[in-house]
């Protein structure tokens, strides 16, 4: 592992350190998170707990559909032959 030094503005070192405090973690994890998921978009947060995650609560459906809904998604919507 090689060691670095950031100077980082006010700003962003407290929210670095307020994202170590939430998750548990030291500010070098929060990078080392940061920097293997690719760091998000300037102004988001990092990557949480997936049940935090709205879309880990989407309602899913068991049903059968054909296997190329999602090719012909058109086709099954709106029928050609539909009048």
């Amino acid at each position: 592992m090689r060691a670095f030094t950031l100077e980082l503005p006010d700003e962003t070192a407290a929210t670095l350190e307020r994202w170590a405090r939430e998750g548990g973690q030291t500010t070098a994890e929060v990078i080392i998170r940061l920097v293997g998921a690719e760091a998000p978009c300037k102004g988001e947060a990092p990557l949480g707990p997936v049940e935090e995650d709205s879309l880990f609560h989407l309602q899913s459906y068991d049903i059968e559909v054909p296997t190329d809904l999602s090719e012909n998604a058109d086709r099954y919507l709106y029928p050609s032959d539909a009048k």
